[in-house]
């Protein structure tokens, strides 16, 4: 049997030790690949990809390039990268009441018809393998009710894409004076690394 293969996607903006986002998320899959022995982690770092909006010569590209089955076009790799993984984890700072572009740009060219989803006369069928997918912000301010970042990940996840289980994890107010922000990320990572124990035995269960 071959490992687990968990997607991690890195819309963080900062570098990678200036970034409490990314802190959270090596939080969670720190943990989940030094106890699940047989998972391994891909990451994407969405602003290395340069990614472009799709507009609509590649809409009709990537559709003949499904109907003909010529599944090696670099247009199709995210959306197979995304199909095959056990898990897919995201890490976003929240922006603007939700997350930045990049991930929005990302998350289109990951929707492909009859790659990581199909439609049906009874709606959208998911087809992606994994089913789980855990999304990881952080918040200078308060997040509150406004966490539209995670509801949409959430609805595309459960409504398009066939992945179920949707969980979150966020550390907000760190900016706020007053407020320890040590003590919030500290909770915070622990919280992180609670889950991905949970998803070890997930990935156990499979």
């Amino acid at each position: 049997m071959g490992k687990n293969k968990v997607l991690f996607v890195d819309a963080t903006i900062r570098k990678n030790s200036e970034s409490r986002t990314y802190q959270l998320c090596r939080a969670y899959l720190d943990l989940l690949q030094e106890e699940a022995k047989d998972c391994e982690i891909i990451n994407v770092k969405l602003w290395d990809c340069m990614l472009l909006p799709i507009g609509r010569l590649d809409v009709e590209l990537r559709k003949r390039l499904v109907i003909t089955g010529n599944e090696k076009h670099e247009l199709l790799d995210y959306a197979l990268e995304f199909a095959s993984a056990d898990m897919i984890v995201i890490g976003a700072p929240y922006w603007d009441l939700s997350f930045p572009s990049v991930l929005k740009v990302y998350l289109e060219k990951v929707c492909v018809p009859d790659i990581t989803f199909r439609y049906t006369p009874s709606g959208a069928q998911g087809l992606c393998r994994a089913k789980q997918c855990v999304y990881i912000t952080t918040s200078g301010g308060a997040i509150g009710k406004c966490d539209f970042g995670t509801d949409y990940v959430r609805g595309l996840c459960e409504s398009l894409l066939g992945i179920g289980a949707v969980d979150s994890i966020r550390a907000e107010l760190l900016d706020v004076e007053g407020v320890d922000e040590e003590a919030v990320m500290r909770k915070a990572c622990e919280e992180a690394r609670e889950k991905a124990s949970e998803a070890v035995g997930m990935f156990r269960r499979k």
